[in-house]
């Protein structure tokens, strides 16, 4: 079947695009890692073990840029929060960047908007944490 046959869905849905992570690190020993892509149960594990493995490196900060991620269920939440949790035993500052109008909603839904330290850049962040 080629693409011209492919009917899309009625209701405007399309399959999950994954998730891809890459991190970046900074003169001063901050990790930045960019999300782009959605995160749900099938990528929310993977995305722990990855931010898991980050944390145990213990770098002084952490910023998660989410400004490219289209969408984030529970379970990248449980990732985050999970991470949180693994960064103050280890001292790393985290910071979570860009999360959006779609996803603080999920943040604030679940009451978890005070938790992090949340900003709308990963600009932002970097000055946040740089300064404390």
């Amino acid at each position: 079947m080629d693409a011209a046959h492919i009917t899309p869905h009625p209701d405007g849905w399309t399959p999950p695009i994954g998730l891809t992570v890459t991190t970046a690190g900074e003169a001063d020993g901050t990790v930045v890692v960019h999300l782009v892509g959605e995160i749900d149960l099938d990528q929310g594990a993977a995305l722990e073990d990855t931010l898991t493995r980050i944390v145990e490196a213990r770098p002084p900060r952490l910023v998660v840029d989410m400004t490219e991620v289209g969408y984030c269920d529970s379970a990248g939440l449980n990732a985050l929060l999970k991470t949180r949790r693994a960064a103050a035993a280890t001292g790393t500052r985290l910071v979570v960047a860009g999360i959006g109008e779609r996803i603080s909603r999920l943040f604030w839904a679940t009451g978890t908007t005070g938790v992090f330290t949340i900003t709308e850049t990963v600009e932002d962040a970097l000055a946040r944490v740089r300064e404390e």
